[in-house]
This record gives C-alpha cells, sequence and structure tokens, in this order.
C-alpha cells in the first residue's frame, strides 16, 4: 500500500476502519476502480442507470443523484462524478455515459486542494467540451 501525506510532506497515518465500516474502510487498486467505472458505463444495467438519475437538482445546472453529481457538459454529454479521500489520499473519478469513456485518478496526498486540482486534471485529460 502506498504512503500518503498531508500538505506539508508528512505522512499520514494508516487507519484500521475495521470498527467504522466507511467508504475510506474499502481498499480499491486502479484495476478496481476502472472495472467499476465499466460496470457504471453501461447503462443497459439497470441498477448502473437508476444510479445516475439525478434525486435533487436540476441536471442542467449539477445536481445529486445515488451518490453521484450529475451535470450535462457544454456539449450536452452527462457527466457523473465522485471525490473521495482518507488521510493522506483523495481520489476522483468522471465518466460520461453517453460517450463511453471516463477517467480515475488517485492521488497520495491529500489537502484542501487536492480535489479540485484532481477535477481540473480530469478536464485537461478528457475535453469532454
Amino acid at each position: 500500500m502506498a504512503k500518503g501525506y498531508d500538505d506539508k510532506g508528512r505522512v499520514m497515518p494508516v487507519i484500521d476502519w475495521e470498527d467504522l465500516q466507511v467508504a475510506a474502510s474499502i481498499a480499491s487498486s486502479s484495476s478496481d476502480m476502472l472495472r467499476y467505472m465499466r460496470f457504471q458505463l453501461n447503462e443497459t444495467n439497470a441498477v448502473a442507470k437508476l444510479s445516475h438519475q439525478p434525486t435533487f437538482g436540476k441536471i442542467e445546472e449539477g445536481a445529486t443523484a445515488l451518490n453521484w453529481k450529475v451535470r450535462k457538459t457544454e456539449n450536452g454529454a452527462r457527466s457523473v462524478s465522485h471525490t473521495g479521500g482518507s488521510l493522506g489520499f483523495s481520489s476522483y473519478i468522471v465518466f460520461y455515459p453517453d460517450l463511453n469513456t471516463g477517467i480515475v485518478l488517485l492521488s497520495n496526498e491529500a489537502d484542501q486542494g487536492t480535489q479540485n486540482e484532481l477535477i481540473a486534471l480530469s478536464d485537461k485529460i478528457i475535453k469532454p467540451g
């Protein structure tokens, strides 16, 4: 497992989340995340499609779905995304079901700006329009 760092470059402790079963207690590899994204991109699967349906807000302004942020890009494609992290780690997944593409970015640094930097980086790599 990689070591996680804070904004000052200090190694963050590994927390045993066994007693607190939350998202941060799940260890995933890049392969795991790509399989998960492949599952989510397949909207012929009713479960995946349902999880992308807005439950709060308007998709044109950015809506919330079941654990996802959903919005329309400038060219009208849907963007489905989520950030995450724990001590020393940050992550971002964004995919575009209408374009059948997406990206997972993982970082072993966590500070107040890391997730925004991951979002900006994903927009440079995939230019959804």
